[in-house]
Order: structure tokens, then C-alpha cells, then sequence
């Protein structure tokens, strides 16, 4: 048995779906009476403001009774994030009341899920507009686009990803003896709005440097990395339609594999 405490934004309720049944706790709340959790994007308007609720886990997960969740809404700031007005700085952190309302209660659970800062980590980084480039691995039918130093792309998936960086390190430092698991994001999904100002391969591109970014920034924390299931994608890194809900979310069938892997952990 392991109790988890699932903190995340949108792409926590894939997992939620896959795990069991949620929405019944947020209902009970007086405080979210205003929220439609019928409609199909209903949870886009929860925020739980960091408390934690009882998640009712199905059969096939009953090892992972008493875990509780915390869903974000995406249009509040970030939990957590480095002081400086770009990149880390000095190492200065600003987190929110809700990601230290979260740890306080965090703490009776065994193990700590994260599902922060998921696609928007690479998404604005998709419709930029910019005149059209390449990096390493170049595209061979693109032989004529100039391109960019991996370094260059390489300092903008840290930057991309210093507010997740800048969370898990106030985890890690609030329950230092806790294991925490991080969820990576689901890349791009094949097929979605051609008017991306980004072709596709280059999307793919910029998902995996962040990725890359995310893995080292995990690992130098101790915290545990679960990646998206190989089989959720296409040969050239696309998340296949049929896992995913919208243009870069996952689905219930990607939080099943999701929450597989995270039972195989427990």
C-alpha cells in the first residue's frame, strides 16, 4: 500500500480518470458548488488552491488507497518560481499559498506525484512567431533553413523549464525525505492545428530538448522521472490521436498507461 499526494495541473486529470473516481470529493466541497464538473472541460475552472481531497481509487489500484489530489487551474500563476525576471538568477525562490498549503498536508503521504507545469512548457514555445530555422538533428528536407546553435536551444528549455525546476526544488527541500515522482508532459499531438506557426518536426524538437532539461534537473534532485509510454507515440515522436484530448493533453487511455507505470513504482 502507498498513499500518494497528486498535485498537477491539466494534465493531472488524465491520471485521475485512469486512477478512479474524483470529481464526487471536489462536489462535496462548498467552496467549488460554482463548478461545472459535467462539462467536458469543467475541471479547466477548479482550483483547489493546493488543499488535498480524497481520490476513490478503482480495484485494478487499491494498493494505492488513501491518496489524496490537489488540481490546479491553469490560468493561475505558477506554484513556484525563481525570482530573477529571466532564468534562475541567484537562486531565489517565490512559490504560492497553494503549493505550501499542498506540502503542509503532503507530508502524511508516502509518496509525492507531480504533474506541474506540463505542456505549457513547450507549447509557447510552438507558436512563436519567428521566421522558420533548424537544429541539430537537421531535417534533410530542409536542407536550405538556417540554423541555430544547440546551445541557444539548449538555454531556452532551461528557462522553459525553470518554474518546474523551481517547484520540485521547493519539494524536495519542504520533504526531503520523501520520494517524489515526477510525470513528464506528452509531446505534441500528430495531426493537430496545421496553422502552427512551428512545422511539426521542429515541435518535436523543442518537447525533446525540454524533456532533456527536465531529466537533468530531476535526476540532480533525487526525484523519480516517469516519460511517456513509447507505444503513446508515433515512430517520429508525436503523441498518437488516439491518447490524446485537445492539442497537448493526454487522454484516459494515456493516464492508464500513466497510471501503470506509476503502480509498477509503488
Amino acid at each position: 500500500m502507498a498513499r500518494l499526494a497528486i498535485i498537477g495541473y491539466c494534465q493531472t486529470v488524465a491520471l485521475l480518470n485512469a486512477l478512479g473516481s474524483w470529481r464526487e470529493a471536489l462536489r462535496a466541497d462548498a467552496a467549488l458548488s460554482g463548478v461545472d464538473l459535467n462539462a467536458p472541460t469543467g475541471w479547466e475552472q477548479v482550483n483547489t488552491e493546493g488543499k488535498l481531497y480524497d481520490l476513490c481509487v478503482d480495484e485494478p489500484y487499491s494498493a494505492l488507497r488513501g491518496s489524496r489530489f490537489s488540481l490546479l487551474n491553469p490560468s493561475v500563476p505558477p506554484a513556484a518560481r525563481f525570482a530573477a525576471t529571466r532564468g534562475i538568477g541567484d537562486g531565489q525562490i517565490v512559490y504560492t499559498k497553494a503549493l505550501e498549503t499542498f506540502l503542509a498536508q503532503a507530508g502524511a503521504s508516502d509518496v509525492i506525484v507531480s504533474v506541474m507545469n506540463g505542456s505549457e512548457l513547450y507549447s509557447d514555445l510552438l507558436w512563436r512567431d519567428f521566421p522558420d530555422f533548424d537544429c541539430f538533428p537537421y531535417d534533410q528536407d530542409q536542407p536550405d533553413l538556417p540554423p541555430i546553435d544547440a546551445l541557444y536551444v539548449a538555454q531556452a528549455a532551461q528557462q522553459a523549464a525553470s518554474w518546474l525546476l523551481a517547484t520540485l526544488i521547493v519539494m524536495r527541500q519542504a520533504l526531503p525525505n520523501h520520494r517524489i515522482i515526477h510525470v513528464s508532459p506528452p509531446p505534441p499531438v500528430l495531426g493537430i492545428s496545421p496553422e502552427r506557426r512551428v512545422r511539426p518536426s521542429l515541435q518535436v524538437k523543442w518537447y525533446r530538448a525540454i524533456l532533456e532539461r527536465i531529466r537533468i534537473d530531476t535526476q540532480s534532485l533525487g526525484v523519480e522521472l516517469i516519460e511517456v509510454d513509447a507505444e503513446t507515440m508515433t515512430e517520429d515522436g508525436f503523441l498518437k490521436p488516439e491518447f490524446a484530448d485537445g492539442e497537448t493533453r493526454g487522454n484516459v487511455h494515456f493516464g492508464r498507461r500513466l497510471a501503470r507505470d506509476l503502480l509498477s513504482r509503488i
